[in-house]
């Protein structure tokens, strides 16, 4: 699989988040950018066993968008559970403690951010660092739920 042209609906999509509701609305968004390979997970256990635990040792998610909440309640570090994790090619991670989007790694094939919350905007900037091709679409924000 070549991971370097990996585009829309060819990026596996990993989306992990203890709240049905928020899940579904990244779901929506993500769709409405033409991402429809999405897996979303509700808990840390899943999280890992998608993350570290594949019979493949080459299954890499292209993208994991994750609530820091759910890996830092199972008392780990956010930031070290997702850099140094192999099988995750970008990361962006929100519900972080306020102080607005920090960088975390900047290399053009493994981007982390920080986001203190996650709204369109900062999606379709984000996907918009990792996937040139992304398309946003003239629906807006408000009509799938993210402000």
């Amino acid at each position: 699989m070549n991971y370097m042209s990996s585009s829309g609906t060819s990026m596996r999509v990993l989306v992990a988040d203890h709240q049905c509701e928020q899940r579904i609305v990244i779901e929506k968004s993500l769709g409405i950018l033409r991402y429809f390979r999405v897996c979303p997970v509700a808990s840390f256990r899943e999280l890992t066993m998608l993350t570290h635990y594949s019979p493949n040792l080459y299954d890499r998610f292209d993208l994991l968008i994750v609530n820091a909440d759910l890996i830092s309640a199972a008392g780990l570090n956010v930031v070290d559970f997702c850099v140094n994790n192999p099988r995750l090619r970008h990361v962006l991670i929100y519900g972080s403690p306020p102080g607005g989007a920090k960088t975390l790694s900047d290399q053009p094939h493994h981007q982390v951010r920080r986001i203190d919350t996650i709204s369109y905007e900062a999606l379709v900037d984000f996907l918009w660092l990792i996937d040139k091709n992304v398309i946003d679409n003239t629906i807006g924000p408000s009509s799938i739920g993210l402000a």
